[in-house]
């Protein structure tokens, strides 16, 4: 009786392996190449950041001014996904979000902005990175998180902060492919101040 529990148990545990072996090879098959994901995660940050160029209150900036930007990626925020996204939420995807927000990422200047931009690793905007008169004029910190695609990067989802100050928003933004192009179709705001 003993002996046929042991079996059975290695089985099962043999059984557990081969399972999560065939879910890890579908996942990396499934995923678009490092290259590709490393590309059009800055060509979709870049074009939702320039679609907030637009010099009024509370966006993201204007074509005459710095853009700001985190230069680490921020984690953990694709647990709370908006289940409308339906299209964005398929099950690899939120496989890729869990795994992607487990590390943080240092971004590179591979940003392709109508306007110049800074690196800060200070959250706080140090005084050391902004002129007096930027820091007078309200200018915020992007962040991002790392970009979700789904298995032929058409379509993306990343979580954005702006951080101003006394003023800032969190929100999700999905965004599709669209002739060459990344275009912003939806956007879940998770907090305003």
């Amino acid at each position: 009786m003993l002996g046929a529990m042991r079996r059975g148990l290695k089985w099962l545990g043999f059984s557990v392996l081969i399972a999560l072996a065939v879910t890890i090879a579908g996942y990396w098959i499934w995923l678009p190449s490092a290259s590709v994901m490393d590309r059009e995660s800055y060509a979709a940050m870049s074009a939702y950041i320039e679609s907030g160029l637009t010099g009024e209150s509370h966006d993201l900036g204007s074509v005459n001014r710095p853009v700001i930007l985190y230069g680490r990626t921020t984690n953990g925020m694709f647990r709370i996904l908006p289940p409308t996204w339906s299209r964005f939420d398929s099950r690899m995807m939120r496989f890729e979000a869990v795994m992607r927000s487990l590390t943080s990422h240092r971004f590179e200047r591979n940003f392709r902005l109508p306007a110049p931009y800074i690196f800060t690793n200070d959250r706080s905007m140090a005084a050391s990175d902004l002129t007096e008169a930027q820091q007078r004029a309200g200018y915020g910190t992007i962040t991002f998180s790392k970009v979700i695609f789904n298995h032929n990067a058409t379509h993306a989802v990343f979580y954005t902060e702006h951080l101003c100050g006394l003023c800032g928003s969190g929100e999700f933004v999905a965004m599709e492919k669209r002739s060459g192009r990344w275009v912003v179709i939806d956007e879940q705001g998770t907090w305003i101040s």
